[in-house]
């Protein structure tokens, strides 16, 4: 007799209520959490450049 691997191992149950919102929820605000940071990031970028560039001009000169 010949068994397979696929024939030995369980089919993992599809995700429903409880689990199903609070992994959802998680997935969420983690990608919020990116997308505000990004942000974040972009609209300082430009003041930080300009600080480093007087700090250059200073230390040169």
């Amino acid at each position: 007799m010949s068994t397979t691997i696929a024939s030995t191992v369980p089919t993992p149950r599809p995700l429903t209520g409880g689990v199903l919102a609070l992994l959802t929820m998680g997935l969420a605000l983690g990608t919020f959490m990116e997308v505000l940071d990004t942000s974040i990031a972009n609209v300082a970028m430009p003041t930080i450049s300009g600080s480093l560039a007087s700090q250059r001009a200073k230390a040169r000169g």
